[in-house]
């Protein structure tokens, strides 16, 4: 009689023990899994390395921003929405004398416009930082934009161009982790890497030589045309809504 009263009293005790560690674990995971929110903002810097024979007329890399807005698929790891992003491929600046002898400067952009459609995969798990993976499908427009513009009134152009518009597809994917920036993981540094193809387009390029223009801007830039490959390094802010 008393070992069965000793066996029960430790089978309490073995249980209670158990219980107590297992609500250790599932604080411990409450306090380390990320919080899945319905909906999120970013916005982020991005710099643009072209690659392939785009790299080889496009010297120079862009610079800019993405916006993106996605939305979770029914409590699933799965993330669908789209971004926005717009990037310059180099600001030129010519100065030249106009025939009426007035100084003058040609101030050109080339900009690429592109947008995605995205879905993004976060796995569940109870790291530190959130993992993802994401795909995505849109276009690109390319256009140079080109200002003429008094020195003394260079906020108020003479005259403004767009030239040679050009659209096409886009695809790629991208890889990148999440860092809370607060306990709720309501805020999250964002740090990504991508990589975008896209169909043949055409763009202008500057002269690799020295190049003296006159009234034409343009006179200064090669065009050329090739398939839209790129790689992106990204840093941004995300902001999930409850």
């Amino acid at each position: 009689m008393k070992k069965s009263i000793l066996f029960l009293a430790l089978c309490i005790c073995c249980f209670s023990t158990v219980m107590n560690a297992q609500e250790e674990v599932d604080l411990f995971e409450e306090e380390t899994t990320p919080l899945k929110y319905p909906m999120f903002f970013g916005l982020s810097f991005q710099t643009l390395r072209p690659i392939s024979t785009f790299g080889e007329n496009m010297t120079q890399p862009g610079y800019g921003g993405q916006l993106e807005y996605l939305v979770n698929l029914n409590q699933s790891p799965l993330y669908a929405g789209f971004a926005s992003s717009i990037n310059n491929f180099g600001n030129e600046v010519y100065d030249f004398t106009d025939p009426q002898g007035f100084d003058l400067k040609w101030k050109t952009n080339s900009v690429l416009w592109s947008s995605h459609l995205m879905i993004r995969f976060e796995p569940k798990m109870t790291f530190p930082v959130q993992p993802y993976l994401s795909g995505q499908f849109g276009f690109n427009h390319f256009f140079t934009a080109t200002r003429l513009v008094d020195p003394g009134a260079d906020d108020n152009p003479l005259e403004r161009y767009v030239d040679e518009k050009d659209w096409g597809w886009s695809y790629g994917g991208s890889l990148g982790i999440l860092i809370p920036l607060d306990k709720e993981w309501l805020h999250m540094l964002d740090l990504r890497a991508t990589y975008l193809k896209g169909k043949e387009s055409s763009f202008y390029t500057k002269k690799q030589d020295a190049y003296t223009i006159n009234e034409d801007s343009l006179e200064a830039f090669d065009l050329a045309s090739s398939v839209v490959n790129i790689v992106g390094l990204q840093i941004g802010i995300l902001v999930f809504i409850d």
